[in-house]
């Protein structure tokens, strides 16, 4: 059997053992970090995953070396998405979570968008697992951080399909079908941004009427 092969089968034995475990954590996150936005307005979804089994070996195969020991080492092996209604619910989320119970580590990071091309605008960033939540690891080879990422509907409506047929998991297309390709996904991205500019643009004018109403 070659290393490759060998190491490929201990993955997939050591992910089986540590599944209901990570399963456990994620469950336990997504509930602490619900109660915490719960004083948040216009959030509209908490949810998490574990990492499936293809998807973490193939990453951890990829770069080995990046990746070890590799269930400490990716950090996104259980990921937490929030849904936001509005763009700025987004900022409030990003900065109660700072300040909550999930302290962010200094690989915190934020894909900021290029002004001229429209793409991937959604926030992410890396947070430590409480101790009460992580309990006592089975050993050094366990992950302690989780991935928040938070969106808004339209982000991720576009952003969903994105990362399924053009992120990954495609071979590459004839110069032209590629153009074509990433230039609809382009338009995806605007509109989305458009959309949500256009929703909080409508925020402001409800707040703005709800005010005067109200005097």
């Amino acid at each position: 059997m070659s290393s490759s092969s060998s190491g490929e089968r201990l993955l997939r034995e050591r992910y089986n053992l540590l599944l209901p475990a990570l399963q456990r954590i994620k469950v336990a996150v997504v509930t602490d970090l619900s109660e915490v936005l719960g004083q948040l307005e216009h959030v509209d979804a908490v949810y998490g995953r574990v990492k499936s089994k293809a998807s973490f070996i193939s990453k951890v195969l990829r770069n080995p070396e990046k990746y070890d020991p590799p269930f400490r080492e990716v950090e996104d092996l259980i990921a937490v998405r929030v849904l936001v209604l509005f763009p700025e619910t987004g900022q409030q989320v990003a900065d109660l979570v700072r300040t909550s119970v999930f302290p962010p580590l200094e690989s915190d990071y934020r894909h900021e968008a290029d002004p001229k091309v429209f793409g991937y605008e959604g926030y992410q960033s890396i947070h430590t697992i409480p101790s009460g939540i992580l309990g006592p690891a089975p050993n050094s080879d366990f992950p302690t951080v989780f991935e928040l990422q938070i969106r808004t509907l339209f982000q991720h409506a576009w952003i969903a399909p994105d990362h399924k047929i053009n992120y990954k998991n495609r071979d590459p297309f004839p110069d032209l079908v590629e153009y074509e390709y990433k230039r609809k996904f382009g338009w995806l991205a605007a509109s989305a941004w458009g959309c949500d500019q256009m929703l909080q643009d409508l925020l402001r004018i409800y707040r703005s009427n709800q005010n005067v109403t109200r005097q």
